[in-house]
Formats: structure tokens, C-alpha cells, sequence
């Protein structure tokens, strides 16, 4: 069975309101009830405390000696008086729990009720009775002198009006919840009314717009929030349409950027300059120096073949990304030294820098470990050194630096240049980024810094760049420290 939201609406509001109105009646109701019983238990103890003051001013004036051994003769007269005090008509107990005396409705009576028996343990109490629309309450009182017990005095007592009035409160309360409730009822379907009928409108032109009609209007003119969301829902309507229109004029462009996109990356590779240099400058430096000098010859051979590895590395990474398969976190970890290999990158690019009669200053801490991928961190360094000598003066200097800061590893990578302007900081270090305004001749494909912050941030890192055009250029590095 399917609800409407006006009849979810109705069905709640009738079940809060009938629910909250029978907990209000109930605890009332208790509420009253235990009023009334302690208004009878205030009565007990009024009467405990008269009863025991007569006893004791009737021991004094009738001049009795022993209370609780003359009550055998005098109990008829006692009781007799007692009565008239409390304006009662009671019973007398002694103080083995047998009935003494009675002056009215003796067979009402009973010797071992467990009031009785509390009274006996000198403790006043009552029972309250229901009977149909009367409500009594049979006391029994201990009679104590010198906290002797010398008997019970027990009476019964009509509340029947007192529990009278508080039935006519709640027969009216009553009355008044369900004219209430019925108010809210109607004025729920009212209000309702009003609400469901603008969600309707906008029901039906959500149908409509579904069916790729946004031409119509809703003319829902109220100054609440339905209003508000009619509002809103004719702006949504304009913005979705006009986001399909820009949609559809731009599926061709995507299309022609797609193409364009795996024709660079297929065709990357061989801009890669930055190993190529460093291999080709040991290979030069092997042809014209004398073979004989092994330790050369051998230092020169060995960069020349970590730098073809490390080639072959990054070929392969340029084809993943053209495949959306960037992965620069690679499949080993390790603690590391990365003072070292600050040390040993630098000394590598000394050779591309020499061309432009550059100066790599090192400022290296020693033993600053790190756990991560050294060949991924190698990469990153080589291309920061690398830019920092494209992008600097020539004969200038480059300020490789390195130190532990609390719990991270600072590194900054520092050239004199042209600068990088404010507003393309942020730019960067998106892919495909070139900067065309200042260095149309210098070579470089857009990915290198795009490759280094995946490599930083996948060692739970951080990259950013300052600069100050025309005079110098600082790239940041902060890279958990492992002792």
C-alpha cells in the first residue's frame, strides 16, 4: 500500500498528537492518584499524634495508673471518648492484637489484616480500598505511652470526594484532548494542503525536465521556502540546460584534446634530455681522456649505466601515464641516506651545468635518513636541479640545501633567473604546463614538475615554489624524517 506525504503528514501529526495527549492523561492521572494518598498519609499522621496526646491527657485526668492493665475495664469508656474526640466511629485493639471493644460495624474487623500486624510493631498504617466509585481507608493507629504499646485504635475513613474531583479532572482533560486533537487534525490538512500543492508543480516539472523539456517556467509566487525552492529550482532548470548545451559543444573539443594528448605521450620519450645529458657528457669525457686512467673510465661507465637504467624506468613511467596508469610511488621502499644522494645527484649535474659555467653550492646535513623509493626521489632531485640550471642566469649559482626540522627533512633547490611570475606559482605543477612567454627555446616536455610532486606527496610530502621574477626561483621540499 503506497502513502501520499499528505497522508504520512495527517497520520503523524494524529499519532503525536493522541500519543502526547494519553501520556499527559496518564501522568496526570498518577499524579493525582499520588496526591491523594499523600493527602491520606498526612491524615495518618495527624491522627497518630491525637490519638496518642488524648491517651496520654485521659491517663492524667481519669487518674489511671496503669493504662495497659486497666484497659480491660475501662476500654468501653476510652473507646467511647475517643470517638467523640475524632468524630469517628472506630475499634480497640489490645495489645495482643484481640479486639477490646466496638462501637460501630464490629464484623468489618479483622485481627490479623497486615496493617494490624504493623500497628503491632508500634507503625501507624492504613489500606486503602476501592469499591467501585468509593474509595475508603481503614487507619490503625498504636497506642504508646512511654513507648509502651498499651493498644490499637483503628477506624475506617471516607475519601470518596477526594478521589471524586480528581476523576472530574481528568474526564475533563480528557474531553479537552480530544476537541484538540481534532483541531489539529484539520489544521494539520490545511496546512498540508498548502505545502503539497507547490510540491506537486515542482513534482511535475521535474517529470517534464527529466523528458528534456526546461522550457516552462514555475510560477510559484509564496514567500517562504517553498517559494525559495521554486526559486532555486527555476535556476537549477537554466543552469542544467545551459550546462547540456556547453556539454554538448565541448564533446568534440575533448574529443580532438584526447587525440592530442596520446599523440604527445606517445611521442615524449625522446625529449627526455635530462639522462641523455649526463650520459652523453661521461661518454664525452671517456672519448677524450686517455684510457688509461681506469678510475675514470670505470666512475664514468658506472653513471652511464645507472642513468640507462634509470632512462628505461622513466620511458616506461611516460607510457603509463599515457595509459592513466600514473604509478610514482613504485614497488620498493627502503630507509635510505638521503644526504647522499643530494650528493650524488649534485655531482652528476655538475657536467650539465659547466655548460652554462654554473655552480652547484651544496649545503647537505649529514645522516638525513628517509624511508621511500630512492630511485623515485633521484628522478625528482635530478629534474629540480635540472630546471634550476635552464631556468637560471648564465654563470650564476645553484643552492642545493638540506636539513632536519623537528620530525621532516627541509630541502630547497635555489637558482637566480628570470623568476616564475606570482600568478602561474600555482600552475606549475600542472601537467603540460609550460611557461611561453619568457623561454620559447628552452627545452622540456611540461610533465617534469607535474612527475615531482606525485613523487613528494606519495612520500607523504609537501612541494611549493617561491619566486621573485628577474631575480631568483626556490623550490621547498618537506619529507618525513626516519631516524
Amino acid at each position: 500500500m503506497r502513502f501520499s506525504i499528505r497522508d504520512k503528514l495527517l497520520l503523524s501529526y494524529t499519532l503525536l498528537v493522541v500519543i502526547s495527549f494519553l501520556l499527559m492523561i496518564f501522568f496526570i492521572n498518577k499524579s493525582i492518584l499520588k496526591n491523594n494518598e499523600n493527602i491520606i498519609f498526612d491524615d495518618l499522621s495527624k491522627i497518630d499524634k491525637n490519638v496518642n496526646i488524648y491517651a496520654e491527657q485521659y491517663v492524667i485526668l481519669n487518674d489511671v495508673q496503669d493504662l495497659k492493665s486497666e484497659l480491660n475495664k475501662i476500654h468501653k469508656s476510652f473507646l467511647i471518648d475517643l470517638n467523640q474526640r475524632l468524630a469517628e466511629q472506630g475499634v480497640l485493639y489490645f495489645s495482643d492484637g484481640k479486639i477490646a471493644s466496638d462501637s460501630h460495624n464490629i464484623e468489618r474487623y479483622s485481627e490479623d489484616s497486615e496493617a494490624l500486624q504493623l500497628a503491632l510493631k508500634k507503625k501507624s498504617s492504613c489500606t486503602i480500598s476501592y469499591n467501585g466509585q468509593s474509595v475508603s481507608a481503614d487507619f490503625y493507629i498504636p497506642i504508646i505511652i512511654e513507648n509502651e504499646l498499651i493498644g490499637i485504635y483503628s477506624f475506617q475513613k471516607d475519601y470518596t470526594k477526594l478521589y471524586r474531583s480528581g476523576y472530574h479532572l481528568i474526564k475533563s482533560i480528557s474531553i479537552f484532548s480530544i476537541i484538540t486533537c481534532f483541531g489539529i487534525i484539520a489544521i494539520s490538512l490545511i496546512i498540508s494542503y498548502s505545502i503539497l500543492k507547490p510540491l506537486a508543480k515542482l513534482k511535475e516539472h521535474s517529470t517534464r525536465m527529466a523528458d528534456g523539456d526546461f522550457d516552462e517556467e514555475i510560477d510559484i509566487e509564496s514567500k517562504d521556502e517553498i517559494g525559495d525552492l521554486a526559486r532555486q529550482f527555476n535556476r537549477m532548470r537554466i543552469q542544467i540546460h545551459s550546462q547540456i548545451q556547453a556539454i554538448l559543444m565541448t564533446q568534440e573539443k575533448l574529443s580532438h584534446v584526447e587525440n592530442y594528448r596520446k599523440q604527445f605521450f606517445d611521442n615524449v620519450t625522446h625529449d627526455l634530455k635530462t639522462p641523455l645529458t649526463i650520459i652523453s657528457g661521461y661518454a664525452q669525457m671517456i672519448e677524450d681522456t686517455d684510457y688509461s686512467d681506469t678510475e675514470l673510465l670505470t666512475k664514468g661507465i658506472g653513471y652511464i649505466q645507472d642513468e640507462s637504467q634509470r632512462l628505461q624506468r622513466l620511458v616506461q613511467k611516460l607510457l603509463d601515464i599515457s595509459r592513466h596508469n600514473l604509478d610514482t610511488t613504485g614497488d620498493t621502499s627502503e630507509i635510505f641516506c638521503i644526504s647522499d644522494l643530494l650528493e650524488s645527484v649534485c655531482t652528476k649535474m655538475e657536467i650539465r651545468a659547466k655548460e652554462k659555467e654554473i655552480v652547484i653550492h651544496r649545503n647537505v646535513e649529514d645522516n638525513l635518513y628517509i624511508n621511500g623509493n630512492q630511485d623515485n626521489l633521484r628522478s625528482a632531485i635530478i629534474n629540480l636541479i635540472d630546471n634550476a640550471i635552464k631556468y637560471s642566469f648564465k654563470s650564476a649559482c645553484i643552492e642545493v640545501e638540506a636539513h632536519r626540522e623537528e620530525n621532516d627533512i627541509k630541502i630547497t633547490v635555489k637558482n637566480y633567473g628570470m623568476g616564475i611570475p606570482e600568478n602561474l606559482l600555482d600552475k606549475v605543477f600542472e601537467p603540460f604546463f609550460r611557461e611561453k612567454g619568457k623561454f620559447k627555446t628552452t627545452e622540456g616536455t611540461g610533465l617534469g614538475l607535474f612527475i615531482t610532486k606525485q613523487i613528494i606527496e606519495n612520500h607523504n610530502g609537501t612541494i611549493f615554489i617561491t619566486s621573485i621574477e628577474h631575480q631568483d626561483t626556490c623550490v621547498h621540499l618537506q619529507i618525513p624524517a626516519k631516524s
